[in-house]
């Protein structure tokens, strides 16, 4: 994520900056583990346009928490994502938003790469 970058998840007020979003998923990801799980994610992604320094991708994600070997019900949903390069021209999210889908949704999307 860029230092400036803009998280807007799905009920949830945005959260601004590297240091915000990297805490929201540390805590996501800290509950995960300590809950003796790991995460199944699984992207779809239906397009991707690179244009002028700029990066976007709009798809379909499917997460899962595994424990035990046994996978959780997923959670379904839409994302679009802005990318740039960074200093270092790594490229980097500047907008990474989500919105809830349906499985069925998820299953009709092409896999396929970008």
């Amino acid at each position: 994520y860029h230092d400036d970058a803009l998280y807007l998840a799905a009920g949830q007020a945005p959260q601004r900056g590297r240091g915000e979003i990297e805490r929201g998923f540390r805590s996501f990801f800290d509950g995960v583990r300590e809950g003796g799980g790991t995460l199944a994610l699984e992207f779809r992604i239906v397009r991707r346009d690179v244009a002028a320094g700029l990066a976007t991708d709009v798809g379909y994600y499917r997460l899962a928490v595994v424990r035990n070997g046994v996978r959780g019900n997923a959670s379904v949903g839409r994302f679009v994502t802005v990318s740039r390069p960074d200093a270092d021209g790594a490229w980097r999210f500047v907008v990474d938003s989500y919105s809830a889908a349906v499985a069925a949704e998820y299953d009709a999307a092409p896999p396929r790469d970008p």
